[in-house]
């Protein structure tokens, strides 16, 4: 072996672990970030997660592309690829606000990114560390939302119980879709005491999922969890002897226990029904009234705008900007939060709510085209068809590791992605984009690939420059952002000059500022409690 091929396997070797441990350190990082500020009552939850998701990503894919002399595609790249190449033209050429389309572009193409860096560490054998970390992750958010739950938040959050996500929906989309990943951690275990911590992990995400009460979460879950024990029951032969039914058991009767655990401690809750969760499960499915119906206005007035805008769509991020509500309100638990926009571009201000679309496919169908959202979707239909043949085609009797838990998981996360992002923001957030996309790329079996690129080192440095070069410009105006907020609500709606001066966006500063000018209107301090 030549010596330039030793240095080069060396050097891989050695980005891989590096990279591995960017991730894992990363997903902590991003769910526990957030800048509060009781002097200032201002309180920053998703811009410091988005500047994590972008550094960690771009950063981490930087590294990679220095020692990939070959990349091997296969149908999901392709897809995704091709989603991230029409969200790029359309922030390009259809969007009114370009700082607002960089940074919705931002998220997707960090989120991908991960997903590309975790394959590729999964491949070396180091996949299990990544999920042991993201599992982690889940558990803390969920121990969050509890303290929350308690009165422990210290105002962290704007709808409690959210613990560090902002959001109570938020943090329960990001739960759902950790969900089968502590599913998996308590089946692949052969040693009792990690079984034991998995099965109460399990238990502490039932019981802040019930707190949330997030009826999409909630509805992902009972889908989720159907859906494995209808493979399991019609099945069984398909799963290994080590997936006994004892198992299964245990794993269901903690996440029963913490569903009991939830609506048994003494929450700091101040819900206005008398049975709060039971009438979110009767309503589970209720769309002619309440935030079903707000959901429902909202989906048909957004399709509307893809009339001429069918390829690119209006813009990523623009659609808070020419989205006009049929319908305004706004509940103390934000349960019934609909959109008020202006659509005048002479607008002095532009005060909206929602700050984003609730569902993922309306929103990148609407805001990035067509194409964008077929591409996305059929890269998540390809990785479940891939892990329902894989699977098929197991040999359960052969002795080793049994993957057939990861292959099921595989199909549960797709399903629970798809069925969270149909009602909310999921992927449009940086704390559930960065865990979807890490569990997908560590648990997508391996396929043949369409086609093989050879990289000359001037190409594989030229990829990590422009990586890092886009990483540099999207924490600068993630930065900007996170401390021209700081300003705003520093120095009061009197006395911004000095904070319009530093924004990039002044779109988005006017829109700040209305925000501030009505928090203290109202008497709820000079800055919303979160972002």
């Amino acid at each position: 072996m030549s010596p330039t091929r030793l240095h080069n396997i060396r050097g891989a070797i050695r980005s891989f672990r590096i990279v591995s441990w960017l991730l894992r350190v990363g997903i902590i990082v991003c769910v526990l970030a957030i800048i509060p500020s009781q002097a200032t009552g201002i309180c920053l939850c998703n811009a410091p997660k988005e500047l994590i998701l972008e550094l960690i990503g771009l950063g981490s894919i930087a590294l990679l592309a220095l020692y990939c002399s070959r990349i091997r595609v296969d149908c999901v790249d392709l897809f995704l690829a091709l989603f991230l190449i029409f969200s790029i033209v359309s922030g390009g050429f259809a969007a009114p606000d370009r700082w607002e389309a960089l940074r919705a572009v931002g998220i997707s193409v960090a989120g991908i990114a991960i997903f590309w860096s975790s394959r590729v560490i999964a491949k070396s054998g180091r996949g299990q560390q990544l999920l042991d970390v993201a599992a982690l992750a889940v558990v803390l958010v969920a121990a969050t939302v509890i303290l929350d739950a308690l009165g422990f938040s210290y105002g962290l959050s704007v709808t409690r119980p959210a613990g560090t996500l902002g959001d109570r929906n938020s943090a329960a989309h990001f739960l759902a879709v950790g969900m089968p990943l502590l599913f998996l951690q308590s089946f692949e275990t052969r040693s009792a005491r990690r079984e034991s911590l998995a099965l109460f992990s399990l238990a502490i995400l039932g019981a802040a999922l019930l707190l949330t009460r997030s009826r999409a979460a909630w509805l992902a879950v009972i889908s989720g969890t159907l859906l494995f024990a209808i493979l399991l029951g019609l099945t069984p032969r398909r799963f290994h002897l080590s997936l006994t039914m004892a198992r299964v058991m245990r794993a269901t009767a903690a996440l029963a226990a913490g569903l009991i655990l939830g609506l048994c401690i003494p929450t700091q809750l101040h819900w206005k029904a008398m049975h709060p969760y039971m009438e979110s499960f009767e309503n589970l499915a209720e769309s002619n009234s309440g935030s079903g119906r707000v959901r429902l206005n909202q989906y048909h007035d957004s399709l509307l705008m893809l009339i001429g805008h069918k390829t690119l769509g209006v813009g990523p991020g623009n659609w808070k900007i020419l989205y006009k509500a049929r319908a305004s309100g706004l509940t103390k638990n934000n349960s019934q939060a609909s959109t008020h926009a202006y659509q005048a571009p002479a607008e002095r201000t532009i005060w909206y709510l929602p700050n984003r679309l609730n569902s993922d496919w309306i929103a990148f169908m609407v805001e990035r085209g067509l194409p964008a959202v077929i591409f996305l979707l059929a890269a998540l239909a390809t990785l479940a068809v891939w892990s329902v043949k894989s699977w098929s085609r197991l040999n359960v009797t052969a002795p080793g590791s049994d993957p057939s838990p990861r292959l099921v998981s595989l199909l549960i996360l797709v399903a629970i992605i798809v069925i969270v992002g149909s009602f909310d923001a999921v992927l449009q957030l940086p704390a559930p984009t960065y865990l979807a996309f890490l569990m997908l790329g560590a648990l997508a079996p391996l396929h043949k690939p369409l086609f093989t690129i050879c990289l000359s080192r001037f190409a594989r440095a030229f990829a990590a420059v422009t990586a890092l070069v886009l990483a540099g410009a999207l924490a600068i105006f993630t930065s900007n952002e996170i401390y021209v907020s700081y300003v705003i609500a520093r120095s009061g709606p009197n006395n911004l000059s000095a904070a319009y001066r530093m924004s990039f966006d002044k779109r988005w500063f006017l829109t700040e500022v209305v925000w501030s000018e009505r928090a203290v209107k109202k008497d709820l301090g000079r800055y919303p409690a979160c972002d």
